[in-house]
């Protein structure tokens, strides 16, 4: 019999955004089951910012609602992305999404202390809520991958192999408010300090920002132009920050960087 603990199942389900990038998603939080589905269901989903990332989240979204649609669960999904990545923003699309009473509420936390007073107001008004790709802490249903800190550190590992433990090293920040990318950032740097002839010569936060992740990056490539080696590490922004400096390197501007 189909109960409503398919709601938040399918919240997971429809979330699964890391299963799409191919990254094994760890296993949300379970209802106990209520009563049979009868309706059509609405999920509302608010990502931090509008970003081609998150493209891929909403093919992850759309192959799940097909998933379920084959056990006779009829789902719509209503995407409500902030321009930027501005907490405010984001809390005003919660709000919003509260009073619209969806059968779902997932939320990609941009600053959990600020965005859990919302998601706490959501839960008291009955709705089923979801985090995914940035928790919102252990309080709330979680989708995605959590464990930061071992991740950049096994990236660090990774990129100080490439260097041959020596050289430069540039970092994009990502978002300070996001601990997620803290956490990234602290164990990338457990990596680097475990190479004493590694320096970090430049980093910068780029606040999930296409055009300032290309600013920054131009600002990295002439603070240490001349320097031999240098390795950039773009972890929000591949797709700008890393073409802006490959067509630096290739112009002959900053031939010894590695992007």
């Amino acid at each position: 019999m189909k109960t409503t603990k398919i709601v938040p199942f399918l919240l997971a389900i429809a979330g699964l955004v890391f299963c799409t990038a191919g990254i094994a998603a760890d296993q949300p939080q379970s209802a106990a089951p209520l009563k049979p589905i009868t309706k059509k269901l609405t999920f509302i989903y608010i990502p931090k910012l509008v970003h081609p990332w998150y493209e891929e989240v909403k093919r992850g979204v759309e192959y799940g609602i097909q998933e379920v649609k084959k056990e006779g669960i009829d789902v719509e999904y209503i995407w409500d992305a902030p321009a930027q990545a501005d907490v405010d923003e984001e809390n005003k699309k919660i709000e919003a999404a509260i009073s619209r009473k969806p059968d779902g509420l997932c939320v990609s936390c941009l600053d959990p202390a600020t965005n859990a007073q919302m998601l706490d107001e959501a839960i008291a008004a009955h709705l089923n809520v979801l985090t995914f790709n940035a928790t919102g802490g252990p309080k709330y249903p979680f989708v995605g991958r959590n464990k930061d800190v071992e991740d950049g550190y096994i990236c660090g590992k990774f990129v100080m192999e490439k260097l041959g433990k020596k050289g430069n090293v540039a970092i994009l920040l990502g978002s300070l408010t996001a601990p997620e990318h803290q956490g990234r950032v602290q164990g990338f740097k457990k990596a680097i300090a475990e190479c004493p002839n590694v320096k970090i010569v430049f980093e910068q936060p780029d606040n999930d920002n296409l055009e300032q992740a290309v600013s920054v990056t131009e600002s990295a490539l002439q603070a240490t132009s001349g320097s031999q080696c240098h390795f950039v590490l773009q972890r929000e922004q591949p797709d700008r920050g890393g073409t802006s400096g490959k067509k630096r390197r290739q112009s002959g501007k900053n031939p010894d960087w590695r992007i």
